[in-house]
């Protein structure tokens, strides 16, 4: 369950926004909110069931986005190969005189502003 929480919340943050209206608040107050079925029914003036089916919609249309979309996944390789390069330039920098060394520092800096 909280696996599912996790990627429901991280592909909720990324493609909400296409989901509608009904769906992204439903998600919202079950994910976010942690409110059950039953208090987010009361709370939209709607059938469990209904909260319950736009749930079921809405995740499986997150899931399709990033099947296609690939951002998560992307952002993921990303973070992975920078902090390979920062394990590099740590190891390089040992080498370097104290000058070179602030190349390498501009480079990290460069780098922490691509993976925020």
């Amino acid at each position: 369950m909280l696996e599912r929480t996790l990627d429901n919340n991280e592909r909720l943050a990324i493609y909400g926004s296409l989901l509608s209206e009904r769906q992204r608040q439903v998600m919202i107050e079950y994910f976010w909110y942690d409110l059950s079925l039953n208090e987010i029914a009361e709370k939209m003036n709607i059938s469990k069931q209904a909260v319950s089916d736009n749930i079921k919609r809405a995740e499986l249309h997150l899931e399709e986005m990033e099947n296609v979309l690939q951002l998560i996944s992307k952002r993921e390789h990303l973070r992975e190969v920078v902090s390979k390069i920062f394990c590099q330039l740590d190891s390089l920098e040992k080498k370097l005189s104290p000058d070179d060394t602030i190349i390498v520092e501009k480079i990290k800096k460069s780098l922490k502003e691509v993976t925020l």
